[in-house]
């Protein structure tokens, strides 16, 4: 075979590459780039040899090539494949252990790209006993040394004498997103070139944010352990044979012929906007002008470049949405970082406290810390039910992560194929049938006792501390107990069946009340207690404890609920608790019809049995909550095989009887088929609730938590954005701080394999020419905040740190949401004082829109109808248009449409910018307010043009300019206006200060000027002069405050001592 494959390429390079070998000496380059192709037609065998053995392939190609440029030896020219067939080319993800040593071909981003570094191939080493020169390959990361001379055969030192170095420069390639499907994560490789691959001048298109097809061989690198030990298992690089850099953007989804009528044919349709309005996140109701936006936005305007390319107008939109972070009832019990079980709302005490507080994020005991606890008073909330009893109440944009069944077509196959999404929802986009994700274990970390929080007094010392026998006592009592007010007496009553029990429960009391407790025999029907158990005519023990102390502390029984201090203790007091409530109302039976065994708990308080459900697991055990409305109670019930078995082995009863019956059932449970437990389960049930206090906490990093044992979300925007992704034809969805160190922009990081300092490019320029869709805006860092300025206006980010300096292109349209510093946002303040972003960045938006969630009996029923409506008919709210078809559509739009404004609508946009300009007159000295600026004109030029585009238009219409004007207005009129005066004041947004703001700073200081000037030269006006002044002018204390602060923060004042002012 090989000799046959000599033969062939000695064919091939004598008759095909005579001309290339020509052009390299020609061109002083040291490479032939070769079509896959070329050599394939040439010869398949040749083709199938090159890519199943490349090196050995690329090596005789060289070898003959070489051989062919005799005079010219000194060249060493290299051969590169381009153009790898179909079955060659695969994405990053599909990488697997079979193509080592392949040729095969990827695309995506260059995320990091680390300097140009001479790198030694070989080495050539003396011996130092007998001078013999051994050359050694290099091909690990370390330098390798032979262990034995070849000639003499003796261990010893030997010495570097040559070294073979070789130009080598590493990037890391990560997936395209428009090559990732619903919520996947992209994938990364890293790629090694050398040689001409890292020419400068080809080096000028491997950068950061570029997208590049590399073709090149799959190898295995060892990762080596700090200590110096190497690892079985191995990393994977490409070394790369040709990377070629691509064009990206909307160029590359590919339109047909039969999509392009079908794009043109739907473009006339009259309610096209509608449709399109329509389509965007369609189980959100209302929000239609933001909606409309975000159509705009995904058209985008034109951008326009001067044949100098000095000045450049950016066509791509960018869109702020400010809204209130989704929240839970009071009493959604969270899970702690250490296992404890906490109500929401004792996390915190008051708005905005800062609290420190890790909590859980998954069952593998991952853990995040909060950052912040906010209250909302009197909010609408509503109900999600699952398959298992599960519940969570929220407000309507809190979100869960659910896995939904959803038909969707693949875009590379005509099929219709059925695919599982996971993904984050509002509460109200949530339908029956959609499976929310759940923990089916809670770990615990606990080992030291909880404090109880009851009180002594001198008669009686209560126990400071929650015991496991003190936790059994209350387990009981919350069964089987009561509380006497009147009488001050505590008492729980024991069946003569179950007398087994008796003596310790009376030990409990004794050993951890301090107290000797009464009983008696009663021949009564056994006592209604507060769960109301049907009782039965029989002999019962009660068991009577007569203090006013106890009674005073265990009032608690009364609230029917797991006391906070047993919630918080470890695995210990869970199981004395837990063994001794089902003793006292538990049961153990065979299910008749389904002839297997049941554990089950019965109580008329749900949510009694929902802090029984959660405890549960902590020791994995998955519990189900069955509703009766026509009974003596709900029930809780352990079902399935392996959970009795664990309840067996981890908790069981007290008493004998029951114990014996469970062994019974556990035996019969032998060779029980295992079911594995669900991480998702089924929304069975969805209500609309009415108003109540509800609560939130901030998880800055993973922005999630456990509540009620269901996956829960700390924020509600997303959910907006993550519909946006999902109908982008080229999206990314990132959080503001980001989970990389580029967070939005990029960053100099140090690269472990070389100790240089390399770019990692953040979103903005792997989404370049795409969209880029920023949750938490206002949580990111510092150098993202400098760096999106430029970002956001020039399109393009400049970095100068270690030595490296770099200007990536970022021509890519922001979708962003930002969260009110105060929870809600409140329209009569400027909106930079109520988010953590400047000024001048609020302002390079075209677009802001609050999401306004204000109690409406209209609204609320509105929304109410259709999440109902939506959980009667799951297609009830389906888009208009099909995102397959919006993407191509979009897509399409971006490619071809190029619309120019019509006179008329360039006239109708002159009278309005003029008008709305000349508006407010100025009267003396007062400063008088902008409505609008040059910035926001530009941005009704960017709309007017996406409008057109929508309609697959070349030309801009009046129409197009009232719908762009009426956006606009509508920002305006969220954030624009002045509460004060009631007018458009651009300066709200530009500068952080309203123009009246800006008239009584204005005054403010003119008065303290004249207070000075009327005294000693050097002396300073006291703050209870400058509000006396003031209130003769009828300005307030608060905006004298407010003037003060203004001019303190721009420099024109200073405060020599508390409570005076002088003039800087």
């Amino acid at each position: 075979m090989k000799n046959e494959i000599d033969e062939i390429v000695s064919s091939f390079v004598n008759k095909r590459l005579t001309n290339k070998i020509k052009e390299v000496f020609t061109s002083n380059k040291n490479a032939v780039v070769l079509e896959f192709n070329d050599i394939d037609q040439f010869s398949p065998e040749l083709g199938d040899y090159l890519l199943k053995n490349p090196e050995e392939a690329l090596d005789t190609i060289k070898y003959y090539v070489n051989e062919t440029s005799l005079p010219h030896k000194d060249l060493d020219i290299e051969i590169r494949i381009k153009n790898l067939p179909k079955n060659a080319q695969m994405l990053v993800r599909e990488i697997r252990s079979k193509h080592m040593g392949l040729l095969i071909q990827v695309q995506g981003l260059i995320k990091t790209a680390a300097s140009v570094k001479p790198v030694a191939s070989a080495i050539d080493f003396e011996c130092q006993s007998c001078g013999h020169i051994t050359k050694v390959e290099q091909k690990e990361m370390t330098q390798r040394a032979p262990s034995i001379c070849t000639n003499c055969g003796k261990k010893g030192r030997f010495k570097v004498i040559k070294k073979y170095l070789v130009d080598t420069q590493r990037i890391m390639l990560e997936e395209a997103p428009e090559d990732l499907e619903g919520g996947e994560q992209p994938e990364h490789i890293n790629i090694v070139l050398k040689k001409d691959l890292v020419d400068p001048k080809f080096e000028r298109s491997i950068i950061p944010g570029n997208k590049v097809v590399v073709s090149g061989i799959i190898n295995e690198s060892a990762i080596y352990y700090p200590s110096g030990k190497k690892s079985n298992t191995s990393d994977t690089f490409l070394l790369a044979s040709y990377v070629e850099a691509v064009e990206q953007g909307y160029e590359d989804i590919l339109v047909t012929k039969e999509e392009e009528m079908a794009i043109k044919e739907l473009a006339n349709d009259k309610l096209i906007y509608t449709k399109f309005k329509n389509s965007i996140a369609p189980n959100i109701f209302g929000h239609d002008n933001i909606k409309e936006a975000i159509v705009m936005q995904l058209f985008g305007g034109v951008r326009k470049a001067a044949l100098s390319g000095n000045s450049v107008i950016r066509g791509d939109i960018h869109i702020l949405l400010v809204g209130d972070p989704g929240c839970l009832r009071s009493d959604e019990r969270i899970v702690l970082g250490n296992g404890a079980i906490v109500k929401i709302s004792n996390i915190g005490k008051t708005h905005l406290e800062e609290i420190k507080q890790d909590v859980l994020i998954d069952e593998k005991s991952k853990t995040d810390t909060t950052s912040r606890f906010h209250i909302y008073k009197n909010q609408q909330v509503m109900e999600i039910i699952t398959e298992s009893g599960k519940s969570i109440v929220g407000t309507f944009n809190h979100p869960l992560l659910i896995k939904e069944n959803e038909k969707t077509i693949n875009p590379n196959k005509a099929s219709l194929t059925k695919q599982k999404n996971t993904k984050w929802k509002r509460l109200d986009e949530i339908k029956k049938g959609d499976y929310v994700m759940i923990i089916t274990q809670i770990p615990c970390s606990i080992t030291r006792k909880v404090e109880t929080g009851f009180v002594s007094d001198k008669k009686n010392k209560m126990p400071r501390l929650m015991t496991e026998k003190l936790a059994g006592l209350i387990g009981y009592m919350l069964g089987k107990g009561q509380i006497n007010n009147s009488e001050y007496k505590t008492e729980f009553f024991v069946s003569y069946e179950d007398k087994d029990i008796l003596s310790q429960l009376k030990s409990f009391v004794k050993s951890e009340l301090g107290i000797k407790p009464q009983t008696h025999i009663s021949s009564l029907k056994t006592m209604a207690h507060k769960n109301k158990i049907k009782g039965s005519e029989n002999r019962d023990y009660s068991v009577s404890i007569k203090s006013k102390t106890i009674a005073e502390n265990f009032s608690f029984l009364k609230d029917n609920r797991v006391p906070d201090s047993i919630l918080k203790s470890g695995n210990k007091v869970f199981r004395y608790f837990l063994r001794w409530l089902f003793e006292a109302n538990g049961n153990i039976a065979v299910d008749g019809i389904k002839d297997k065994g049941v554990i089950s708990y019965k109580s008329t308080n749900l949510e009694l049995l929902r802090d029984v459900q959660i405890m549960l697991l902590r020791f994995s055990i998955q519990s189900k909550i069955l509703f009766d409305k026509n009974s003596n109670g709900n029930s809780l019930e352990i079902i399935n095989a392996a959970d009795i078995i664990k309840f067996y082995k981890s908790i069981g009863f007290a008493s004998r009887a029951k114990n014996e019956k469970l062994k019974e059932i556990v035996k019969s449970l032998k060779g029980t088929k295992i079911y594995k437990d669900k991480r998702f389960e089924k929304v069975v049930d969805i209500k609309v609730l009415g108003k109540e206090d509800v609560y939130d906490i901030e998880v800055p990093k993973s922005h999630r938590f456990i509540a009620n044992g269901i996956v829960s979300h700390n924020t509600s925007k997303s959910s907006l954005l993550k519909y946006v992704t999902g109908i982008a034809p080229k999206a990314r969805y990132v959080v503001g701080m980001g989970s990389s160190a580029a967070g939005l922009t990029a960053t100099i990081i140090k690269d472990e394999a070389t100790r240089s300092y390399i770019l990692e490019a953040g979103a903005l320029p792997l989404t370049n020419k795409g969209l880029l869709m920023i949750d938490e805006l206002d949580k990111m860092n510092k150098d993202d905040r400098v760096a999106m300025h430029e970002a956001l206006e020039q399109q393009s980010i400049s970095i100068s740190k270690a030595n490296i300096h770099a200007t990536l292109t970022a021509q890519t349209s922001v979708l962003a949401a930002a969260n009110p510093k105060l929870g809600r946002f409140n329209p009569f303040d400027v909106i930079s004082s109520q988010i953590e972003l400047p000024p001048t960045l609020i302002n390079r938006f075209d677009l802001i829109f609050i999401l306004k969630d204000k109690p409406d009996r209209e609204t609320d029923t509105l929304i109410a109808q259709r999440i109902l409506e939506a959980n009667r008919d799951i297609d009830k709210n389906k888009p208009e248009i099909p995102p397959n078809i919006m993407k191509k559509y979009i897509a399409y739009a971006k490619q071809n449409i190029k619309p120019k404004i019509s006179v008329d609508a360039m006239k109708i946009i002159q009278e309005f910018y003029l008008k709305l300009r000349s508006q407010y007159s100025t009267e003396g000295d007062e400063v008088k307010p902008i409505p609008i600026s040059a910035r926001q004109l530009e941005a009704i030029v960017r709309l007017t043009e996406a409008s057109a585009k929508v309609r697959l238009s070349d030309y801009a219409t009046v129409e197009d300019a009232k719908r762009a004007i009426d956006l606009m207005m509508s920002y305006l009129g969220d954030v624009g206006v002045d509460s004060s005066t009631g007018q458009l004041d651009i300066d709200r947004v530009i500068t952080g200060i309203s123009s009246s703001q800006r008239n009584t700073v204005l005054t403010v200081k003119s008065i303290i000027k004249s207070e000075i000037d009327s005294m000693p030269m050097g002396s300073a006006v006291t703050m209870s002069k400058i509000y006396e002044d003031a209130e003769k002018g009828g300005i307030d204390q608060d905006k004298v405050d407010s003037a003060i602060s203004v001019l303190k923060r721009e420099g024109e004042i200073f405060e020599p001592k508390p409570s005076f002012i002088k003039l800087l």
